[in-house]
C-alpha cells in the first residue's frame, strides 16, 4: 500500500532494532573500538545490544555489522539460562560488565587481560585477550540520529537483498518504524 502511494521501496522495522544498528555503524561501537585500538588492545568488538526507553522498553542487536533479527524478529528476547533435555537448568557464560562512563572502569575494560602467547610450531608470539567483557555506556550520537542511520542502512541492505543493482542505492527510500518516519535521499 505505501509502496504504491509513494512509488518507493518501503521497509518496516522497530526503533530498538534500528537504534542498535545505527550505534553499531556510526555510534557507540565505533567509539569503543576507537578507544580499544588507541589502547593497543588486540580485541575489537563487533556486536551491539541496544536498549531504548521511550514509549516502552525496546532492544535490538547488531552482529558482525548486520542487524540481527533472529527468528520471528525477536532476537533481543534473551534469557540468562536454558533448560537441558532432563529439565535441569544451566547458566550461560557470564561476561564482566564495565561502565564505560566511569574512568576507572573504562581503563579496566581497555586493559582487559591481554597476554602474549606462543604460536605452537613457530617462534611467533601473539597477543591474546581471553576476558569476556561487555562495555556499557551512553550513546555518543543520540537516539534519533542512531535510529535514522539504522533505518537508512536497513533500507539499503533490504534493497540490495531484493537483487536491485547497487547503483539504485542512491534512489530515495522510505523507512518506517514504530517511532519515526524518515524519507532519506541517497
Amino acid at each position: 500500500m505505501l509502496e504504491e502511494k509513494f512509488k518507493l521501496p518501503v521497509f518496516i522495522n522497530n526503533d530498538g532494532d534500528l537504534y542498535a544498528y545505527g550505534e553499531a555503524i556510526a555510534g557507540f561501537l565505533t567509539f569503543v573500538n576507537g578507544l580499544l585500538d588507541k589502547a593497543g588492545s588486540p580485541k575489537l568488538d563487533k556486536n551491539v545490544l541496544g536498549l531504548t526507553l521511550g514509549t516502552g522498553f525496546g532492544a535490538g542487536i547488531a552482529r558482525d555489522g548486520n542487524l540481527f533479527l533472529g527468528d520471528n524478529s525477536i532476537a533481543e528476547e534473551m534469557n540468562s539460562s536454558y533448560d537441558k533435555p532432563d529439565g535441569s537448568g544451566l547458566r550461560r557464560l557470564i561476561a564482566k560488565v564495565y561502565n564505560l562512563e566511569d574512568a576507572a572502569q573504562l581503563q579496566k575494560f581497555l586493559r582487559g587481560s591481554t597476554k602474549e602467547i606462543a604460536v605452537p610450531g613457530s617462534d611467533k608470539k601473539v597477543k591474546y585477550d581471553q576476558e569476556m567483557r561487555i562495555g556499557i555506556g551512553i550513546s555518543k550520537i543520540g537516539t534519533s540520529k542512531a535510529i535514522s542511520i539504522g533505518a537508512y542502512a536497513f533500507a539499503l541492505n533490504a534493497v540490495d537483498k531484493k537483487g536491485q543493482p547497487l547503483a539504485d542505492r542512491s534512489a530515495e527510500c522510505l523507512c518506517l518504524n514504530s517511532r519515526c518516519c524518515s524519507r532519506n535521499a541517497g
